[in-house]
Parts: structure tokens; sequence; C-alpha cells
């Protein structure tokens, strides 16, 4: 599944698990890449959760004013930093052109600022049916 910024109105990333953040800068690019899980669906049956979940990598193009803040009140390993996407917004500064804002969860601090032309997001598998909105790194490869 490929997803373009004119569908971010119909997209949420809350609940998406970030598992990594990596930079390519290649014939002046430079793009942000963003490795999660996508939570597709949430499907709700007899009271009880499961989650339709994929991984992908969101993308960002074009990208300035990089500014990434993550702060961990508890134990200093990387899923404390990079644990989960509350939500992603935006705000238009010109012409085909946003401020971007990636609140993680942890504290208010934990966000990832920038600017960009707009992004794709492509998932690499299947969407797997889970009782968590995280998939184990077997179900990622």
């Amino acid at each position: 599944m490929k997803l373009k910024t004119e569908q971010f109105e119909l997209m949420t990333w809350h609940d998406n698990t970030l598992h990594g953040i990596s930079c390519v800068d290649e014939n002046f690019a430079n793009d942000l890449v963003l490795d999660i899980d996508y939570v597709e669906q949430c499907l709700e049956e007899a009271g009880y959760y499961r989650f339709k979940v994929a991984p992908a990598k969101l993308v960002f193009h074009e990208v300035s004013q990089l500014k990434i803040s993550l702060i961990s009140n508890g134990p200093q390993t990387m899923f404390a930093y990079l644990a989960t996407i509350n939500g992603i917004g935006r705000e238009q500064v010109g012409e085909n052109r946003y401020r971007w804002m990636v609140d993680l969860l942890g504290c208010k601090e934990n966000v990832i600022t920038f600017e960009s032309s707009g992004f794709t997001q492509e998932t690499y598998r299947e969407a797997i049916i889970s009782t968590s909105q995280h998939l184990t790194v077997d179900q990622r490869s």
C-alpha cells in the first residue's frame, strides 16, 4: 500500500511504533525516513481489540529545518525514546511546503519538527492481524 501527502487528512499515525529514524541525502533529496509499524485498522469484536498492522517506511521529502528532541525519564534504551507516535500534524508554510510535527509519547518535549514538501508512505510486507499495535522483529522482516 502506497500513500501520499494528498491523503494526509485521511490518515492517522496514533499509536504507531517508531523503530528508527534515518536521513537520506542523495542527489540533494534530503529525505527523512521513519521506520514504523503502521496501524491500518483497529478491529473490535466482543469487547476485545485486534489491530491490522504492517511495517512501513514513512518518507518526508525535501526536508529542512530538522529538529529532533528526545528525552527519557526511564531506562536509557532507544525504545524509551522511540516508542510510539502520538500523532503527526502539519501547517502550510509556503506553496507546496509544510511544517511538520511528529509528537512522540513520553513527555511533551519528545517531538520531531521539520519543513518538507510532503511525504510518501509504503508498506513493505502484508499487514498482520495482531493483539498489539506493534510487530516483532520476525514479523517485520
